[in-house]
């Protein structure tokens, strides 16, 4: 496994060798010297980017991400404030916007070409993918899990790095792409939207990081493998680590119980009972024991009650905003909402339960591009929701047509 073989010194040794943004700069500062002053063009004949394009363009990424770690807090303390995460929020943004810095150094220095030539012939953001993305995904996963103490946990998140890495990913290259060249088109000038774009990724994949640990933690002190203060002893080794075990500790019973921590059962090995139950059908009703798919309708009623991270205001939850969107498209089969965000919230929220709760509502298994696999469930008026495979709440759906 990756993680495994960046253990040691090996592992300590990429810590300290962690970019940071002005050493990044002046490798930039070095790297484009030689085509100060020329007119460049790339392979296809196109124009290369002027140095002080190349740095406007930097502080772009650069501002993008200093501006995405107040967005992950905001949207994390919306979505735990139950928990009491503002006591621990900043040393895990800390911790997760260091660990970023893997990713923008493969992207600045690590790219095509080096720094200068990479940035001006091929452009930013140019991370590979496959082999590569799962190489960034281990170092991550090896970076914060040390440093949070937390290597008990590795099996069970550094599948999910690669993906996460991808919201970075987009997030520099958006970035990236907001400023234009000056004088060149007068009618093209910066996409003043890029960077906001560009903020709503990078935050978006701290918090999946920090939903990911949250997630492995409570897998690991609820199947068996461990238990809590275990968990927090060996987080004690470092400050960071032992701050967020006692909090773990002091919320251990609620972190339980939240449906968007809940984790799939793992496969089982070849050495284990493949006495398995036989796999839901295709399409199944709703059960008289408060189960769809696999999921408690109590479970699958609450996803839709956490707070929307797409929502600026911070009010608003999914199935709030979910009926705000598709009530104000013209030809929605689902009615308008009006009023404060509590009674939207509160509107999502009836309709929400009256579909999961129609004794006629049918379940069906999907795979899709973009969610993967995914739980439809429609009731007899068309009127259906979208789950992941987990139980967390997409969004609601209109009659197929």
């Amino acid at each position: 496994m990756l993680y495994q073989e960046l253990s040691g010194r090996h592992r300590m040794f990429f810590f300290h060798m962690l970019p940071s943004w002005d050493s990044i700069r002046r490798q930039l500062d070095r790297d484009i010297a030689p085509y100060r002053g020329g007119h460049f063009r790339t392979p296809r004949n196109e124009p290369v980017p002027s140095p002080a394009l190349i740095m406007r363009r930097f502080n772009c990424v650069r501002s993008a991400f200093d501006r995405a770690e107040w967005e992950a807090c905001r949207i994390l303390g919306q979505r735990f404030v139950d928990l009491d995460i503002s006591s621990i929020i900043k040393d895990l943004i800390d911790v997760v916007t260091q660990m970023a810095m893997i990713v923008v150094g493969s992207a600045f220095v690590g790219g095509a070409a080096g720094a200068g030539a990479g940035v001006l012939f091929f452009g930013v953001g140019a991370v590979p993918g496959g082999l590569m993305g799962a190489a960034l995904g281990a170092q991550a996963s090896a970076f914060i899990l040390g440093i949070l103490g937390l290597e008990a946990i590795a099996e069970s998140v550094i599948d999910g790095f690669p993906r996460i890495i991808e919201y970075y990913t987009r997030g520099i290259t958006t970035a990236w792409q907001g400023p234009r060249e000056q004088g060149r088109n007068p009618f093209m000038g910066d996409d003043l939207a890029a960077q906001n774009s560009a903020v709503q990724e990078i935050a978006q994949g701290h918090v999946e990081v920090v939903i990911l640990l949250l997630g492995a933690m409570v897998q690991y002190i609820t199947r068996g493998r461990g238990n809590a203060r275990a968990l927090a002893n060996e987080m004690r080794a470092s400050a960071k680590g032992e701050r967020l075990g006692q909090w773990m500790l002091e919320h251990e019973d609620e972190l339980k119980k939240r449906p968007d921590l809940q984790r799939p059962e793992p496969r089982r090995g070849r050495l284990e009972s493949q006495d398995a139950p036989p796999p839901p059908p295709q399409n199944s009703p709703l059960t008289t024991n408060r189960v769809l798919a696999g999921k408690s309708i109590d479970d699958l009623s609450d996803a839709g009650k956490l707070p929307d991270p797409a929502d600026k205001s911070g009010q608003l939850s999914l199935a709030g905003r979910a009926l705000q969107k598709h009530g104000g498209r013209e030809g929605s089969i689902f009615p308008g909402v009006k009023g404060s965000p509590s009674e939207i919230n509160a509107q999502g929220q009836r309709m929400l339960d009256e579909i999961l709760n129609n004794p006629s509502t049918v379940a069906t298994y999907n795979n899709t591009g973009r969610f993967g696999k995914v739980i439809d469930i429609t009731a007899p008026d068309g009127k259906g929701l979208r789950y992941d495979a987990t139980g967390k709440f997409i969004g609601l759906l209109e009659p197929t047509k």
